[in-house]
């Protein structure tokens, strides 16, 4: 009979036959009257009925294999049996002295040191193999270009770091140094890998720059002769 078959009274005696099972650890006893005897020792102290001791012999001819052991449930061994593996197993390691670490491919890899910081733990755990990585490539500065997207909370997956060393060849056969690059991207967190900047100043950069010079000169003369509604008076 399946379980959901089974009425209210009927699937309260079964469970508490599975219980019974474990509690033991072994095969119910052949006699009924054994089984009742133990029911009331370990489940309920409460008498059952007549008409719930017949459910329960019912439950247990049906759903209980007979045997010279006694009424045996498979799918109670199997547990039983692997919690008893299991328990052989913690024995074994607490004479050890507890449970031996995981194996961890990325730490083996990449030899991550106890003083490095979350940030280059993260870099490293997504970069891949060292035999994948190309002999022209800096370690040093790919490295840090990594680490600093793990600090922006974005770091490269293995997609990713295919697409960024595909950038950075053809960045290098345009003439652009790798650690150049690496570096620049790193010195202004940057997510990407870009051309090298000119050592001379873009049209932004001298923008910027005449709007802050403007504007401390603006601030010198406010302090020197007040907050006039022209300034440009007191400059002449």
């Amino acid at each position: 009979m399946a379980t959901n078959q089974m009425n209210r009274t009927e699937r309260w005696l079964y469970r508490d036959l599975l219980e019974l099972y474990f509690i033991l650890g072994h095969a119910l006893p052949g006699q009924l009257e054994s089984v009742l005897h133990l029911y009331h020792l370990h489940i309920s102290a409460e008498t059952l009925s007549t008409g719930e001791q017949e459910i329960l012999i019912k439950i247990l001819v049906q759903q209980f294999e007979a045997t010279s052991q006694g009424y045996r449930h498979s799918a109670c061994e199997q547990q039983i049996s692997r919690a008893a593996m299991r328990a052989q197993v913690a024995q074994k390691n607490g004479r050890r002295g507890g449970r031996p670490p995981k194996h961890n491919p990325c730490n083996s890899q990449t030899n991550v040191q106890k003083g490095s910081t979350s940030a280059q733990r993260t870099a490293l755990q997504h970069s891949p193999q060292e035999a994948m990585l190309p002999s022209w490539l800096p370690k040093k500065q790919w490295q840090a270009f990594l680490a600093m997207r793990a600090e922006r909370k974005k770091p490269l997956t293995n997609a990713g770091i295919r697409l960024a060393l595909s950038k950075l060849a053809a960045l290098r056969d345009a003439g652009h140094a790798p650690s150049a690059v690496l570096e620049q991207s790193t010195l202004y967190n940057w997510l990407g890998l870009f051309a090298l900047k000119t050592n001379s100043p873009s049209q932004r950069d001298m923008f910027d720059f005449r709007q802050a010079q403007q504007a401390s000169t603006d601030a010198g003369r406010i302090r020197l002769f007040g907050h006039t509604q022209n300034i440009e008076t007191h400059a002449g």
